[in-house]
This record gives C-alpha cells, structure tokens and sequence, in this order.
C-alpha cells in the first residue's frame, strides 16, 4: 500500500510550516508528500441564491473564487519548488455537502 501524507492548501491559512512538517514526516515514513487544494463548485440551490439575491452571476463568482483558489495553490507550489520539496499536487473542484433545506 502506498504511504502518503496530504497537506491541505486553502487561502488564508499559512501552509509553510504545515508543508515542511508534512515533508518531514513522509521522508520518515517513506511516504509521498501531497499538496491538494479543493474548489468548491456551487450548487444548483447555491446558484438560485446568487439570482434571488442578485449577489452576481454566478460563473463569475465562480471563476473568482477558483482564481483565488489556485493562486494561492501555485504559491504554495513555488515554495516547494523554491526550497526543493517534492511534491504530487492535486488540484479538485467539488461541490458542497450542504444538506438541503427543509421546511
């Protein structure tokens, strides 16, 4: 079975240390280092808000949001890059488990 140690890459929370913790305890364990990001992708009732509300259109919210999502991700990529850390990155879209609403 293969070993691997995933650190979670999301803005705003400092991944530097987190990453080189991770780093270190996958060199001591034989186990692959993960960087992996995760997108949110906007629902259907997600969507019916933004128009109810006229928040804004939703894909571009959506593309904002996903910028702003791996922007950060490509950071914490250099850092890797910058301080010779290897590691598989993975970069995933997924939609809320918001249960839905009832009344």
């Amino acid at each position: 079975m293969d070993k691997k140690i995933v650190v979670l890459i999301q803005p705003g929370l400092p991944f530097r240390r987190t990453i080189r913790y991770g780093n270190e305890r996958a060199r001591e364990i034989g186990a692959k280092l993960i960087l992996l990001s995760i997108s949110p992708e906007f629902t259907a009732m997600d969507r019916m808000a933004f128009a109810s509300y006229e928040i804004g259109p939703y894909q571009d919210i959506e593309q904002t949001l996903y910028a702003d999502v791996s922007g950060f991700f490509d950071r914490a990529v250099q850092y890797c890059r910058d301080t010779g850390i290897a590691a598989e990155t993975l970069l995933e879209k997924a939609a809320s488990n918001r249960p839905s609403a009832t009344w």
